[in-house]
């Protein structure tokens, strides 16, 4: 097993044995990407990209139209020193369908799969 780093000749081929529901990724805007050879056929690519993860922590005691004001008013700042890092998207977890509705109001979409996380 030979692991080296993307190549953009590698690209197109990759583009070949992607069969995924997801979208073909991006290689231009990751950190790092790397691809196994074995035999001398390509067996595939991973990557990682910077991503971000969106966390509130709002006092429940409050009206709600406090608190609604508080989220609107966070994600709207929070959301511009994303785009001036340069980040092209934001994560959120929620365990409340409640908020996951609020939150789509304000332009949040379900994301395809499951979240799963590893601790580095």
């Amino acid at each position: 097993m030979i692991i080296s780093n993307v190549r953009s000749e590698d690209i197109e081929e990759l583009k070949s044995i992607h069969k995924s529901n997801f979208p073909f990724p991006d290689f231009e805007d990751c950190l790092a990407s790397r691809t196994v050879v074995e035999n001398a056929v390509l067996v595939g690519a991973g990557l990682i990209r910077p991503t971000i993860e969106g966390i509130l922590v709002i006092n429940e005691d409050l009206p709600t139209t406090t608190r609604v004001r508080t989220v609107q008013k966070l994600i709207e700042v929070l959301s511009k020193d994303a785009k001036f890092l340069r980040m092209k998207d934001c994560h959120v977890f929620t365990k409340q369908e409640s908020m996951r509705r609020f939150l789509a109001k304000l332009g949040f979409v379900d994301c395809a799969g499951k979240a799963m996380v590893l601790h580095l």
